[in-house]
């Protein structure tokens, strides 16, 4: 499955519904008891987001509402099982039912409001074709999905033949990259449930909860804690994270529209050769397929530098794997490889850092602003999905499941996905429009293959050495 912008390709015609908190859910926001547990470091920065939380101004290219979303079909739907699904989903998971404010004293608070009293409604636009569905329906999403007001997202369904779609996009202040999958497969199974008459699922575990433990972790870090140094060893002279690879000719400064583009590396076979020679050298999936997409980086870098962010799902333990909210973090990582730009090398240069870092990812970057009195801002994420680790992935083709993606505001930095999915395995894009960057992504995808295929290549040779010898004793 892969990630892409929303087009009219992906809305189907048909009769448009859009789904809106009720007038009692509305006024449960108001009554909603204080909640004391804290909110994450990127919570409370996002929430104070400028950028973020202009509501004059109209969703537009020059005014984005970055969403992460999807889309699923939900076999059998009506307006009262859609309502319901919804409806159990904001039960389910508490962050959707947290109402984020600021008191008198300018301090950001939690609210909760209680299950059962979150409950959406439905407004019928009418019948329309796919591209004025999608004009109606981008509009709705990039409106309901921001971070000031809850819900903090948005939901719509094209009712068709045999069901609708649904479309749910969600700020970031309540949902992350792995909460998308999770909710790819819960909301189809929920619906189903529904009209099946079975109970509701049990609670999922509270994302404020997590946000307590961590909380409570960096109130042990100092500026001296190991955490905290990996940042520091990660920062430039101007204290500053370095910016984006030179030869994507994209300088700190600059202010670029984002586009997304979604390229092929390895088709589904080539994938899994791909995994199985990674695995017989020892090495792991994740790091292998970055080290591949790196080793091509590196080799266009004249110095044979690079530095990034990679990111993790931050979820301490199995206990929220079932659970929607931003847990995700970043991890800082620099390589310097000297003249032996290899995949070997890259690997073992990659894992000893991966090590060393790992545990940074637990300290946000805007503590580590404050910690380190130093300006934190990405420019290069790299990321690794792969579909066995999502809940029901080997269903996303019966749900016509989608990852969908809002707009971006403008800046330098590019986010990378190494997306392994049963198709294939893609390198999926978000990037600044300067023509030089996108030559460098192209570059990057061709020579990534070349070094994939390169790595099945010595697998082979080492596999018939290896049963040659054999064969001799």
């Amino acid at each position: 499955m892969q990630a892409r912008l929303l087009n009219s390709e992906d809305v189907p015609a048909g009769e448009l519904i859009l789904w809106f908190p009720s007038k009692e859910s509305q006024r449960a926001t108001f009554s909603a008891p204080l909640d004391n547990r804290p909110l994450t470091a990127d919570q409370l920065v996002h929430f104070d987001d400028p950028a973020a939380v202009d509501l004059d101004a109209e969703p537009s290219d020059l005014n984005p509402a970055p969403w992460i979303g999807l889309s699923c079909f939900l076999a059998d739907a009506t307006a009262e099982s859609v309502a319901r699904t919804i409806g159990r989903y904001f039960d389910r998971h508490e962050i959707m039912r947290n109402v984020f404010d600021t008191d008198d004293f300018g301090s950001i608070t939690r609210s909760l409001i209680p299950a059962g009293l979150a409950r959406f409604e439905p407004v019928t636009v009418g019948v329309h074709d796919s591209q004025e569905n999608h004009r109606r329906l981008a509009r709705h999403l990039a409106r309901e999905a921001r971070c000031t007001d809850w819900p903090y997202a948005g939901f719509a369904t094209i009712h068709h033949e045999g069901g609708a779609t649904l479309f749910a996009a969600f700020d970031h202040m309540v949902f992350d990259g792995y909460s998308l999958y999770i909710s790819l497969d819960e909301f189809p199974r929920t619906h189903a449930n529904v009209l099946a008459g079975e109970a509701a699922a049990a609670p999922a575990p509270s994302h404020a909860d997590y946000a307590l433990l961590e909380h409570t972790q960096l109130n042990q870090l100092t500026s001296n804690s190991p955490e905290v140094a990996a940042w520091r060893n990660a920062l430039n002279e101007d204290q500053r994270l370095p910016g984006l690879p030179s030869q994507t000719g994209v300088q700190p400064s600059e202010q670029w529209p984002h586009e997304f583009v979604s390229l092929p590396l390895l088709s589904a076979q080539e994938t899994v050769e791909v995994k199985n020679a990674l695995h017989a050298r020892g090495a792991s999936s994740g790091l292998g397929f970055m080290a591949g997409v790196l080793t091509a980086a590196l080799s266009f870098e004249p110095s044979h530098e690079i530095s990034f962010l990679v990111s993790t799902h931050n979820r301490p333990s199995a206990a929220w794997g079932s659970s929607v909210g931003w847990f995700a973090g970043v991890v800082p990582i620099a390589l310097h490889l000297g003249n032996d730009v290899s995949l070997d090398a890259t690997y073992q240069a990659l894992s000893s850092e991966w090590e060393t870092n790992k545990n940074a990812g637990i300290v946000r970057m805007p503590e580590v602003s404050r910690l380190l009195n130093a300006q934190i801002e990405p420019s290069l994420v790299l990321s690794y999905m792969e579909n066995k680790h999502a809940p029901g992935s080997d269903r996303w083709k019966e749900y016509h499941a989608k990852t969908l993606l809002g707009p971006t505001p403008s800046g330098a930095q590019i986010h990378l996905w190494i997306n392994c999915m049963p198709e294939g395995t893609f390198l999926e894009v978000r990037y600044p429009t300067k023509p030089s960057c996108l030559r460098w992504i192209q570059d990057i995808a061709t020579q990534s293959r070349a070094v994939f295929l390169a790595a099945l290549e010595n697998h082979a040779a080492t596999t018939e050495d290896s049963q040659g010898l054999i064969e001799c004793k």
